[in-house]
This record gives structure tokens, sequence and C-alpha cells, in this order.
């Protein structure tokens, strides 16, 4: 066969095989199941059996205008219509051919890129990866290179390249054929991914330290909670022994008012144990299980300490005692309701107490204000008798004294001289007389209660000459009772005794006002006041007895250096007095021994009550 004939023949088997492994290329593009690599391996290995047979014994081309062998135009129109990147470099690099792939590839057209050196397009660090492929005997080794170029508009690309020698028996010029299969898509994912990878890697680095860390702070957390937790086991087990020990009543509720804890105390308190309480309790009477749950609903709604009196039932004695209860809520970290702590203190014993001593007090401050009404009608009686008796008996023997000292008066003798004297002294029993019944209870009391202050307070002038005053409103105060006026009386006689004896004072002043409902008495001076927060004396204490058994109340104010000033209220309405202790009685109608004793003892007890 002569060589024209070979080199057709070798141009169709070529152009087929090209064909074919283009087409296959395309067709394993299409396939989802070979990846980027397979295609990389079976487009190179055709192009190299091409490029193999299309150059062996094919004259080679030296120059890029030398005239083409017979065949060169079918190989350039193949190669222009390539699905892949077909670079003809001559022996210096420069560029004798560039298809129509090559060409978008660069973003350049054609025309442009003849004569232009490779390398111009490459992009940073490429140079060497050519060097590489374009190396004598590199396309016997099959060596393939990603090569990074530079397009037209400046963006960079990548491309798997492959090379072989020109043939010239095939009227190719002598250089390098170069295959270029654009990989810029995938190498753009590929570092895309690298990016992405390293991201992740570097964000697991961090979540794994801090993994770490939140493991080991949870290792320390729950070592601390476990610590915590024997802490408060142990706690609990403590103050549950506290609890059970407390010798007051102890118990928990929930929000339904249900017990549901109750201590040793509680039990005996209520007279029954933890596991029937709830069950004796909805027998209660519904008022008064009424009353509990709005107790405890209150302490929920005011979320504090809520204190109250509540009757409890004892089981064991049968009956109602009283009990203070203290109930405080607790509550769940978002706000609702947990359980009631509540403790109950049994104050039955002291209430009746109370109540005995109340009783004992309300009957000795009755017996006080009969005491005080029998010792004044025993004054009265003493005062009565003293007139009607020894003063008039007195007054009898002035006058027949008086008769016989008129009749010896004219006879200068020793019998004269000792009847004057017998005048005398029986004047001066008279003043006496009147001194002591005025102590005993004034006449002026009978002419009403101003009279009787303004009587007293003439005296005291007179004895101790301190300036007074008296101010009256509200009437004469005629129609008071007998003991409001006798109270009011000793009160301000009181008072006077104590600022004669212990004031120093210059001045006093009186006020009385008699209201419609009440009656008061106001003892105002200006002396040195009480120094003693707590006096001795019983005065004092003998006027706040008398207004207590009255119903009224004292107040005393003092300041020392200042004065002092007694302030004393009383129900101008008093109730009826009880039948007190009846009196001893004898034939004659006279106290008998037992009732003269009494009546004595309180006039040595009143005459003795003039200090404070």
């Amino acid at each position: 066969m002569d060589r024209t004939a070979l080199w057709w023949l070798r141009t169709w088997a070529l152009g087929a095989l090209f064909l074919a492994t283009v087409e296959g290329a395309m067709l394993l593009k299409a396939s989802e199941a070979p990846g980027p690599a397979a295609l990389s391996i079976l487009t190179v290995t055709a192009s190299g059996v091409l490029a193999l047979l299309l150059f062996r014994d094919v004259p080679r081309l030296s120059l890029p205008r030398a005239p083409r062998a017979p065949g060169a135009h079918a190989l350039y129109a193949l190669m222009a219509t390539a699905h892949e990147g077909l670079w003809l470099l001559d022996a210096s690099g420069a560029t004798v051919f560039a298809n129509a792939r090559l060409a978008a590839m660069l973003g350049l057209d054609e025309s442009r890129l003849r004569g232009r050196c490779a390398t111009d397009f490459l992009a940073e660090n490429s140079a060497d990866d050519l060097a590489t492929v374009l190396a004598p005997g590199a396309f016997r080794s099959g060596i393939a290179r990603d090569l990074c170029y530079r397009r037209a508009d400046g963006q960079l690309g990548w491309a798997i390249v492959s090379g072989r020698p020109a043939d010239a028996g095939l009227g190719l010029p002598e250089g390098t054929l170069l295959l270029l299969t654009d990989i810029t898509e995938r190498k753009k994912a590929e570092l895309a991914l690298a990016a992405l990878k390293a991201d992740l890697e570097t964000r697991i680095r961090l979540r794994t330290a801090d993994l770490t860390r939140a493991n080991e702070q949870l290792r320390t957390e729950m070592g601390v909670r476990l610590e915590a937790e024997l802490a408060k086991a142990e706690s609990d087990l403590r103050l549950h022994e506290i609890m059970s020990t407390l010798p007051i009543a102890l118990f928990l509720k929930d929000p339904t008012s249900r017990i549901t804890m109750m201590n040793a105390a509680c039990e005996e308190a209520f007279g029954v144990p933890l596991e029937h309480a709830n069950a004796v309790d909805q027998r209660l009477p519904p008022g008064l299980r009424g009353r509990y749950l709005q107790a405890d609903q209150r302490a929920f709604r005011q979320r504090g300490l809520v204190t109250s009196e509540e009757p409890i039932w004892n089981h064991t004695r049968e009956e109602f005692r009283r009990h203070v209860t203290y109930k405080k809520p607790v509550f769940h970290p978002d706000g609702s309701p947990a359980y009631l702590i509540c403790l109950s203190v049994d104050i039955e014993e002291r209430k009746r107490t109370e109540e005995a001593l109340a009783s004992s007090l309300a009957q000795l401050r009755q017996l006080t204000g009969h005491l005080e009404t029998i010792k004044d009608e025993e004054r009265r009686r003493i005062a009565s008798l003293i007139h009607d008796d020894l003063g008039q008996n007195l007054l009898a023997l002035k006058l027949e004294v008086g008769q016989l000292h008129i009749r010896t008066a004219h006879h200068p003798t020793a019998f004269a001289r000792r009847v004057a004297g017998a005048v005398t002294t029986i004047d001066a029993s008279l003043r006496a007389v009147r001194s002591i019944i005025n102590d005993l209870h004034p006449s002026t009391l009978e002419l009403g209660l101003v009279a009787a202050l303004e009587w007293l307070l003439g005296r005291f002038r007179m004895r101790s000459d301190v300036a007074t005053t008296l101010n009256v409103s509200g009437g004469e105060g005629e129609d008071l009772d007998r003991r409001i006026t006798s109270a009011i009386f000793r009160a301000v006689e009181e008072s006077l005794n104590n600022v004669q004896q212990h004031a120093a004072a210059r001045n006093v002043r009186v006020r009385l006002n008699i209201y419609h409902f009440m009656v008061g008495v106001t003892v105002e001076d200006d002396g040195s006041g009480i120094r003693d927060k707590h006096p001795r004396g019983f005065g004092l204490r003998g006027i706040h007895e008398r207004a207590r058994a009255l119903n009224g109340w004292v107040k005393v104010d003092s300041t020392p250096g200042v004065g002092t000033r007694l302030r004393m209220m009383l129900p101008r309405v008093l109730p009826v007095p009880d039948a007190g202790p009846e009196a001893e009685v004898v034939e004659d109608g006279r106290p008998g021994a037992g009732a003269s004793a009494a009546s004595a003892s309180l006039c040595g007890a009143g005459a003795a009550a003039a200090s404070r």
C-alpha cells in the first residue's frame, strides 16, 4: 500500500476513533454512575491513543503556515469540532491551532490565540505543571495535570491537561498537541467543598472543645449536685428528726387543704394519727371546715405568714380546744402554690386561765368599787355619828360651861380660871371634831361637786400658800352619781396632797369637764415632776383602781423639772352595783365586830394612802 493510501486509512481510522472517544466521553458525562475521575481517565486514554495513531509515521509540521499534507484539512476540521479543548503548540510554545472549545474556555476568539504563548494564559504556579506535561516522554507515561488558567475577563478556570508531540506525517507542524478537559465547575465545587470541610473541621474542633468543657462542667455540676443532694438528704433527715421531737404541733397541707404530714405533737393535739386525719376532717361541721379552708386560701393569697385563732376538735378528749395557728405558704418556681407550713399552739388552758383571771379581776374591781362605796358610806356614817353625838354633846357641854363661865367671870378665883380654860378646851374640841368630820366626809359634798372642789382648793391654799385655779365647763354636776362625785373629789384631794408633799409647785390648775356621757377632771402643777417611773406609794394606785372600778381611766404625764398632769375620765352613767357582802348586824342595829374591824382597817388605809 502506498504512503497516500496509508495516510488516508489512518486519517479515517483516527477520526472514527476520535469521534467514538468523544461520544463515549459525552455518554459518561451524561451517566450518573461514573465519577469525574473515571471520565478524566477515559478522556486522557482516548486522547493518548488518538495522538499515537494520528502522529505515528506522520511527517511533522515545522511552521504554522507550512503547506498541509493531504488530509490535514479533514483533521483540522475534526479537531475544530471536538467537544474538548485542543491546543496545538509549536516547538517554541506559540499557539498554532486552538479549537472553538478552547477559545470558549479562555474567553477569546480563535484568531486572537494564534501566535500567543501558552504561558500567557496560565495562572500563578501553573507553568511547572505545563512543563511537566510537555516534558519528553511524558505522553508515554500518561501524565496529566490539573492546570489553572486565567480567562480574558480575569477569572480563573481549571482543566485536566495531557499532551503528546505533534505528528508531521499527519500534516501537523512540529510541536505539541494538548488536550484540555474543563473542570472549572468541579474545581470550584471541590474548593467550596474543601472550604466547607475546613470550616466544618474548625467547627467540629470548636464544638468538641465546647463539648469537652461542657462535659467537664457537667461532671463538676453533677459532683456538686450529688454533694448537695447528699447534704439535702442529711438535712431532711435531721429536719425530720427535729420536727418529730418538737413539742409544738407541726403539720403540712397541700393546696387543697389536705394534711400531708404531722409530727407526734400534732397527732397528740388533734387526737388522731396522720392516716385518719383527712377522713376525720371531712366529718367536721361544714362551717368549721369552710373556715379552715378560707384561712388556708387567705395564706396563699397574702403570700406571707398568717396568724389566726381556730377551734380544733380533739378526738381523744372529745372537745374543741382553741389553738393559735401560724401558716406560711411555699410556692413552686413557676409561682403556683406548693404547700402550707402550719404550726399550731394549744392555748385552751391559757385561755381558761385568762378568762378566770379576767373574771377574778372583774370581781376584784367590783369588790374594790363596793369597798370604796362602803368606805364612803362608813365615813359618812361616822361623820354623822360624830356630828350628832359627840358634836352635840360638846356643844351642850360648851353651853353649860359657858353659863358657868358667865356666872364666875365677875369673881376672879381659881375656879373661874379653870372654867375659862374648860371653855377654851371645849372650843378646841369642837374645832377638832369639825375637822375630823370634814376629813371623813366634807359636808360641802352635799352641796355639789363644784362647791366641794372650791372648798378643797381653799383649804389647800391656806395650808400650802400655792396659787390654785378651778375651771368648770358643762354645768355644776348636781345630778352626778355619788360614786362619781366621791371618786373625783378623792382624786383631786390625793393630787393636792402629792403636790404639797413632793412637787414644790407654785401653781395648781384644776379643770372639771362635765360632758353628756363622760365626766373628766385634770389636775396640773408646775412642780418638780415625778422622777420615779414606778412610784412605791399607794396614792396613785388607789386613784387608778377607783377609776377602773367605775369603768373609767386615769393617765399621769410627768416631766422632771416641768410638772405633772393627772387626767381622770369616768362615764357619767354607771351600772347598777351588785349587792355586796352583807354586814353582820346585832340586835341594836349597829354593825358587828367584823364590820367594825373592816371599816376601821379601810379608814386606816385611806389615811395612810396620802403619799405617792
